[in-house]
């Protein structure tokens, strides 16, 4: 891979363990002061205001990061582009932001939790993170993101106190997504242009944005349907409560074994509007052992420990997110290889169709599913059902690739990584046998130890992508000791 890309990458990834740390450390406190109850009031009215931000975003951020990426080098036409795509939006999100405001207020129970959320809509109008990822300027979202996330960690611990601090901790949240998106436009003055209004043309990118929205939408309904229907299945927030959290850290391991996706997604598009074949499927290599290398070790991780960390970390009241998150394993592989598929392949080669019948397909398995298990199994019905649709939408999108010009071995390069994370789990199960802590200290030292186990396993297999590292680490080690 190139400087750039590896840059981007290390810039993407610092800023993915970053939306990992900050959750990391309110969790335990958040979840302690609002309780099962609070968490689960904001996750339901977060999940709404979420759907209604779809429709005010219609796509753009994918779409856009695409096409911005196919122009890089043509500041006349990447500002067209941008302000095209940012018109659209200001009316789209004014629309949604009414109708949104129509539907709190008719919605008593928690009209004004649904009214505090509201900044997450207003936010959309302002978000030209797109622009930036299209141009691989990676560095500018992370660190104008990592000054807002500070900045929130802040607030939650000196503002949030007690569980009627609810509507307070709501507003600290979406008023940091509004915030985080205004700093963007003041990045803008070198980058592009004015372009006069006359010369915009929206019609332009109707087809395309669709394309990207109609796949989002499908993925949103069966990523937070499932929210929406416990909430009203369930007696009470109590089982939203343990989903949310268990979703919560699978969420964050997704987005750290992700990270390299979205950066790739705009070199791709760009070698791709260049015709460079070669180098598509040299990144594609190397992308799917990075993926590998990371998912096993952490799925095999999170059954090992799950029961310790959810006792020290969400506290005694969420025993139920230790089987959520055993669970979730299965949920972590179809997801990281589904948005591998999805963002390098079929986003940036104009495939949204095929996106599109996948997450249909698997949007209406995850509802039929969610009506039966749900009154069953509460919180652990719907993650059966949404690790079943993760599955038929991760095998659809394979499918496609599979029959690709671009199409590269998935499995044969599997077995070494599998191999080393379960020598990993049997020696963390024989280590935590003996170990005469628990919690955290317990927890610090499963990652430690099962961190250098798998890396020596790895390396004793002779795994390609490590030993490139080892080499390339050995090769700047000689070259300092030469200069010296």
């Amino acid at each position: 891979m190139d400087k750039r890309t590896v840059r981007n990458f290390v810039y993407n990834t610092a800023y993915k363990i970053l939306i990992i740390i900050v959750p990391l450390l309110t969790a335990p406190y958040v979840s302690r002061v609002l309780h099962p109850n609070g968490v689960g009031i904001y996750s339901y009215t977060f999940t709404l205001a979420t759907a209604f931000s779809l429709f005010a975003a219609l796509g753009i951020n994918t779409y856009g990061q695409r096409e911005i990426a196919y122009c890089q080098q043509d500041k006349e036409k990447r500002s067209t582009i941008f302000w095209e795509l940012v018109t659209y939006r200001f009316v789209t999100t004014t629309i949604v932001l009414i109708g949104y405001l129509v539907f709190s207020c008719f919605y008593q129970e928690y009209r004004n939790f649904l009214l505090e959320q509201a900044f997450i809509i207003v936010a959309v109008a302002f978000d030209i993170s797109w622009y930036f990822q299209g141009v691989e300027n990676f560095k500018i979202v992370v660190v104008r993101n990592a000054i807002i996330k500070f900045g929130t960690l802040l607030c939650i611990f000196l503002l949030v106190k007690k569980e009627s601090d609810l509507g307070l901790y709501i507003l600290i949240n979406s008023g940091s997504v509004l915030l985080s998106n205004v700093i963007y436009v003041f990045k803008l003055k070198n980058e592009v242009c004015l372009v006069p209004l006359r010369k915009l043309n929206l019609k332009n990118h109707s087809a395309g944005m669709f394309g990207f929205f109609i796949p989002l939408i499908a993925v949103e309904i069966y990523s937070q349907l499932d929210k929406i229907m416990l909430g009203s299945m369930t007696i009470g927030a109590l089982e939203n409560g343990y989903y949310e959290q268990a979703r919560k850290i699978t969420a964050m391991v997704v987005s750290i074994v992700t990270s390299l996706n979205t950066v790739l997604l705009s070199r791709v598009a760009n070698l791709y509007i260049n015709n460079q074949k070669e180098q598509i499927i040299d990144y594609y290599k190397k992308s799917v052992r990075f993926i590998y290398l990371l998912l096993f070790p952490m799925c095999v991780g999170m059954l090992v420990i799950s029961q310790n960390f959810t006792a020290w970390f969400f506290g005694t009241d969420y025993g139920k997110v230790a089987t959520l998150l055993d669970l979730s394993c299965l949920l972590l592989f179809f997801m990281c290889l589904g948005n591998f598929v999805g963002v390098q392949y079929l986003s940036p080669m104009g495939m949204q169709n095929k996106m599109t019948k996948a997450y249909l397909t698997a949007a209406v398995v995850n509802f039929c599913l969610n009506l039966l298990l749900i009154p069953r199994l509460y919180s652990v019905g719907a993650l059966i059902a949404s690790i079943i649709a993760e599955a038929v939408s991760c095998f659809i999108q394979l499918y496609y690739f599979a029959k690709s010009e671009y199409a590269i071995p998935l499995w044969k390069p599997m077995w070494k990584y599998i191999v080393s994370a379960l020598v990993m789990g049997v020696v963390l199960l024989g280590f935590n046998a003996i170990l005469p802590v628990a919690g955290v200290l317990q927890t610090v030292a499963d990652i430690v130890v099962g961190g250098v186990v798998y890396a020596a396993c790895l390396i004793l297999l002779r795994e390609e992508l490590v030993c490139m590292v080892l080499k390339a680490v050995k090769a700047k080690q000689m070259n300092r000791s030469f200069i010296k």
